[in-house]
């Protein structure tokens, strides 16, 4: 059996506790690769399990696989951790399906909220660049980025959704509006 080491907790009930032990230079979590703890399950172990990637929040499920060389990796169209040192590290995935229903469901708002942020980036962020004459990009690709996150959005919310119907669980503001910056037109498109 293959162990699995991270510096993320296996098990957690909310996931601010996971984001916030995320540095800002992942590099610092890199250099200490070889401190990083032993998760309670193998790699063999987690064929089909669920997964959220730390920095959007998308679910994924993966697959057990194995690498040219015969080692074991968990891939989801694109493998999950790497090998380090001889050891497989995952530090952008944190594994969700064993938690409890109501923390899976918390974390559909943190994928709201990156594609939220997505939809300001892409309205707000390029303005600075067509400003500029040296740049000679058209707004067009920004408008399909909007639209994009606008629609990844729709899709998390109705995911979101569909879970909390399937389970009995109650969808709350902090979900709805994870992202919203709180004006109340926003506030209320979310609810919607």
């Amino acid at each position: 059996m293959t162990p699995i080491y991270s510096f993320l907790p296996p098990y957690h009930d909310r996931p601010q506790q996971v984001l916030d032990l995320v540095p800002d230079d992942m590099l610092e979590c890199i250099k200490n690769r070889a401190s990083y703890p032993v998760w309670p399950w193998a790699v063999e172990e987690l064929n089909n399990s669920a997964w959220r990637c730390l920095h959007s929040g998308a679910i994924k499920l993966v697959r057990l696989t194995t690498e040219r060389d015969g080692k074991p990796v968990l891939d989801a169209k694109g493998i999950l951790g790497c090998w380090a040192n001889n050891q497989y590290v995952v530090e952008h995935w944190v594994r969700v399906d064993h938690l409890s229903l109501n923390t899976q469901l918390m974390w559909f708002g943190v994928e709201i909220a990156y594609w939220r942020a997505q939809s300001r980036w892409w309205t707000d962020g390029p303005k600075a660049w067509l400003r500029d004459p040296s740049y000679a990009q058209s707004p067009k690709p920004c408008r399909a980025q909007v639209k994009r996150a606008q629609q990844q959005t729709a899709l998390a919310l109705k995911r979101a959704r569909a879970f909390a119907a399937c389970y009995g669980l109650s969808l709350g503001p902090e979900i709805l509006n994870a992202g919203i910056e709180s004006t109340p037109a926003e506030l209320q498109m979310a609810l919607l």
